[in-house]
């Protein structure tokens, strides 16, 4: 049988995920790195891995497409990149504008 501590003596994270997990560790695990894209944002073990392999990685889990920009520590970042321990690295959609087409009248 299982035995949890009570809420009282947990040490809640000072940032809690995008499902408002209350129970998250309050430090990132050892060889960790903080990624977002879009809504996902999770600490995930990549750390010492290329921005390029992390793209690989979780092009499909994170249902990006391949011109993706991507930051790291709010930097513009290539793919050729290490990203280590703690650090952020962020994916930016591509997107586009709703409206009228350039040169057309409203």
């Amino acid at each position: 049988m299982e035995v949890l501590r009570p809420l009282s003596t947990r040490t809640l994270a000072p940032k809690t995920s995008v499902l408002g997990d209350p129970l998250a560790p309050a430090e990132p695990m050892p060889g960790t790195i903080h990624v977002t894209g879009g809504v996902d944002d999770e600490w995930l073990p990549l750390a010492g891995r290329t921005v390029g392999e992390i793209r690989r990685r979780l092009r499909s889990r994170y249902d990006m497409g391949p011109g993706a920009l991507a930051t790291v520590g709010g930097q513009l970042a290539g793919d050729d990149v290490v990203v280590r321990q703690g650090e952020h690295l962020a994916f930016i959609r591509d997107s586009g504008e709703k409206g009228a087409r350039p040169g057309s009248r409203p």
